[in-house]
């Protein structure tokens, strides 16, 4: 099974966004590979330890509509970079030197290139992980990702921002929302699983 960042790779123009940036597609290449398992990574962490697992869910919902994968390569000017620093942010704090830093620490890329990728990847990766949980049929919230939302505003009715899938079924035999499946779902893609 293919990792996620490969995934992501086969659908990168990466000639295009190397002279986006000015660097070399290698070098663009090896930032990715570095970068999508530690988004996953954070994703992960927020989700189990941070408590954050509704706004992740809510998130990837949101983007699960993306036109980002759609084609078959991602078009860059669609990306949106803006809300890409908004998911930085939330990923890995409020500094985002900082944020290269710490994927840079785990990984030895280059932090100025990744300073400038992690905005760009953002969307793209949380686009790609709502169609890798079935969220991605034309924004319906479907399969897991339906199932993770439905277990999370069950009872609550609809709430805003939640895409209107208040109700839903339950966790759909993954031991419920709040109780850590949309974290052992992302650990599972991060590992290539799933």
């Amino acid at each position: 099974m293919t990792s996620a960042a490969d995934d992501i790779l086969g659908q990168l123009p990466l000639d295009q966004l190397a002279q986006q940036l000015g660097r070399q597609p290698e070098e663009i290449e090896e930032a990715v590979r570095s970068a999508v398992p530690s988004m996953i990574g954070g994703l992960e962490r927020n989700a189990v330890e941070g408590g954050q697992e509704e706004s992740i869910a809510k998130a990837l919902s949101a983007h699960s509509a993306s036109p980002l994968f759609a084609s078959g390569s991602v078009p860059l000017d669609q990306v949106d970079a803006e809300d890409g620093s908004k998911i930085v942010r939330h990923i890995f704090g409020e500094d985002p030197a900082a944020a290269a830093r710490q994927v840079s620490a785990r990984s030895g890329g280059d932090q100025d290139l990744l300073r400038q990728l992690l905005p760009i990847l953002a969307p793209i990766v949380l686009g790609y992980l709502a169609r890798r949980m079935g969220g991605g049929q034309g924004g319906s919230g479907g399969g897991i990702l339906g199932d993770i939302l439905g277990g999370l505003v069950g009872g609550m009715g609809s709430t805003p921002g939640s895409g209107g899938l208040g109700g839903g079924t339950g966790s759909g035999g993954l031991g419920g929302g709040l109780n850590g499946g949309l974290g052992a779902i992302l650990g599972q893609i991060l590992r290539g699983g799933r």
